[in-house]
This record gives structure tokens, sequence and C-alpha cells, in this order.
């Protein structure tokens, strides 16, 4: 394998699986050119859909033309992560199935050797890939930075957090904003604000059921960024009465700014 001290750029081809019907199926290009910052050039290209009409499309959420082409460049520390994937990464011996996606990585050195495998850790590869074409987006102001709202209000207290996720600068922080008091703001590992944005949505969101304006009452709330407000109980839910996945981030909230 091409050593990591030596890789110039690299070329990543990924293309859903055979069993994923359109208007859902596509593939995607993602090139990145390493220097001082990461230099990307990201393609998707919807497929398989000239069957469909135009009310198919947009009824599964769609729009006639989500293809997209797009070339920034995103912070340094996602070539470092880059690096340490490939640096554990192993050539997969596993057969491709239908139910499969297809997933190819092409490395070229600086002498201009080239080297192409598909990778035993599949979905780690998918997933940082994911990150950073979610990097790139907010570089070009494509996609804001995630922003997750939530309130705490009861007779005792009336405090409001506010959890970015900035994936263009691979950053994630959590701000106390009291009613009354000073606000506090921590940063947090990424690998930290991971773990807390899966915990986020364990519960189910009920949009039908949330509220358009910022709650005054008492109750916890969660914005996810648009317009809705969850409250808990309501348009917001455990999946299971075994496990409060609510109340885990509600003490989650808490623990963060414990001394």
């Amino acid at each position: 394998m091409i050593n990591k001290t030596d890789l110039l750029s690299f070329e990543i081809r990924f293309e859903t699986s055979e069993n994923t019907p359109p208007p859902y199926s596509y593939i995607y290009i993602l090139k990145g050119e390493l220097k001082d910052t990461l230099s990307m050039d990201y393609q998707v290209q919807y497929t398989h859909r000239e069957d469909l009409s135009n009310d198919e499309i947009e009824g599964e959420g769609f729009s006639l033309n989500d293809d997209l082409a797009l070339e920034g460049t995103i912070d340094s520390s996602w070539a470092t992560q880059l690096l340490k994937l490939l640096d554990k990464t192993k050539p997969s011996k596993h057969k491709g199935q239908p139910n499969d996606n297809f997933f190819e990585i092409e490395l070229t050195d600086n002498q201009q050797e080239k080297e192409i495998l598909q990778p035993h850790n599949q979905e780690e590869w998918e997933y940082l890939c994911e990150e950073m074409s979610q990097a790139l987006l907010e570089a070009r102001q494509v996609e804001r930075p995630l922003l997750i709202t939530f309130k705490k209000i009861s007779p005792t207290e009336n405090v409001e957090f506010q959890f970015l996720t900035e994936f263009a600068k691979r950053k994630v922080s959590l701000k106390n904003k009291p009613k009354k008091g000073a606000n506090t703001e921590i940063e947090l590992s990424w690998q930290a604000g991971k773990d807390f944005l899966e915990l986020i949505f364990k519960p189910d969101y009920f949009a039908e059921d949330a509220q358009v304006y910022a709650p005054t009452h008492n109750g916890f709330f969660i914005n996810l960024g648009d317009e809705n407000w969850y409250e808990s109980g309501k348009s917001l839910v455990n999946r299971s009465q075994k496990i409060d996945m609510i109340g885990k981030i509600e003490k989650k909230l808490t623990d963060f700014f414990m001394p």
C-alpha cells in the first residue's frame, strides 16, 4: 500500500447498492488533494430516474435536479482523520453482494504511482466521506452548520442550550444560556459531539405535533435547526418505555458543564 507520508491525492467512488430504488439511488465521486488545506471536488449524480414521473420524484421529498458539483477547501484536520483511517485500512477480502454499496478508493502518491483498493472497513470510510462532504457544503455556504437548541423551563429554572456542530472547522461547541446569569460556552471533542448527536436522535420526533414558536411554558424542548420545537412527552417521545432517552439527553446537557 502507498505510504501515507507520500500521499498526494485520493479519489473515492461510491454507488448505492442494486437494491436501492430510485429516486434514492445515486453515485458520488469525492476527490481530494492534500496541501496546507484539503482541496476537495465533490460530485453527486442521482440514477435510474428515467422511469419515474416528476410527481413520483417530488412525492419522495426530492427535487427534479438533485445532482451536485462542488469544489472548495476544508480544514486540514480532515486530512489528518483520513490518514488515520488509511493507516488502519486493509484491502477487503469480501466479495460484493447486490445489497452492498460499491466503494472504491484510488490513491496517488507524490511520484504519481497509483493504487486502487476496496477497504475492509467500508462503513468507516462511508461515514468519513459523509463528514467531509458536509464540511465542504458548509465551507461553500451551501448549508449552514448544524445548530440544535434545547430549552428547560420550570418554576425554578429557565435555561437554553445551543449545541453547534461545524463540520467545516471540525469543531463542536455547547453554550449554556440561562435567562438569569452569565452565559457559559465549552468546546467538546469531535467524538463527544458525535456521541451526543447520536443520543439526540434516539427518541422519536413528530413534526405534525410540534409547535412553531419558541416555548414559554414548563417543559423540556428541542429544536433541530428548523422552525419546529419538539416537547418532551408530546411531539418528542421515547421509543421504549424501558429506556428514558429524553432523560439521558437532559442529564447529559447538565453533565457537560460539571467540573
